[in-house]
């Protein structure tokens, strides 16, 4: 069976990026399509985003949410705190750079997938310039120097697409906003329940990672070996706080 994840970001300018979004297989994503749009013409919505309707009735968005329970396999939820990793940079002596964030999200999102399914995972992101460009930049050289396991697991070259013409993605949105709202207000996400202000029947699975200094610190000097090496070709071996180093 092939997994289809699609996936959208949320950010908080120099606090957190998260990116969130949910996992079916491909019948159950028609299915929800389907329900999806037909509740759009129901209220009378071209498109649901959710930024635009967190001041609607809450009973609308959980109207919409429903054919999210009754459809989607688990929700998985990356959040990549700003300071963190900008504290990581100083530590390891790289220039931080805006896109950095997407790039470590990314990865941490499509590792995590690739380790909790044993069948292929697909992606769609949501169609914008920065997760679009860095996820397109960086696939090739994420599958070369990937752990072999994670390698074959990994699905085709990820997907983009226009949220209007793609529900699930709608889906995401709705996801990866609420996600930020907690992050802001609580700054973690040990709090187990749902961020949703509706009702939620279903206790599907979720998969919630915060992306600490000590992560960012091991893929950016993972990043710059396999950057060595693309470019120089040249091994190198060195400790780094009781890490062992190879390049």
């Amino acid at each position: 069976m092939v997994w289809k994840a699609y996936i959208d970001d949320s950010l908080e300018t120099d606090k957190v990026l998260i990116l969130a979004g949910y996992i079916a297989c491909a019948k159950e994503w028609d299915a929800f399509s389907v329900k999806w749009k037909t509740r759009l013409g129901e209220l009378r919505l071209a498109e649901f985003k959710m930024v635009q309707r967190v001041h609607s009735y809450p009973e609308m968005n959980g109207y919409l949410y429903k054919a999210i329970e009754e459809h989607v396999h688990c929700l998985l939820c990356i959040a990549a705190p700003i300071e963190p990793l900008k504290s990581a940079c100083k530590t390891v002596g790289l220039p931080y750079s805006n896109d950095l964030p997407y790039h470590m999200a990314s990865k941490a999102l499509t590792d995590t997938l690739a380790q909790m399914y044993r069948d292929p995972v697909d992606f769609t992101f949501d169609e914008q310039d920065q997760i679009s460009k860095t996820v397109c930049e960086t696939w090739p050289t994420y599958l070369k120097n990937a752990d072999p396991f994670i390698r074959e697991n990994m699905g085709q070259l990820p997907m983009f697409g226009k949220s209007v013409m793609l529900m699930p993605l709608q889906a995401a949105d709705m996801a990866a906003y609420w996600y930020r709202r907690r992050w802001i207000e609580e700054g973690s996400f040990e709090n187990p329940s749902l961020p949703f202000p509706w009702s939620c029947k279903v206790d599907y699975p979720r998969h919630l990672l915060v992306l600490s200094e000590k992560d960012y610190v091991g893929q950016l000097l993972d990043a710059w070996l396999a950057f060595r090496r693309m470019t120089f070709n040249v091994t190198v071996s060195f400790t780094y706080k009781g890490r062992d180093i190879f390049g």
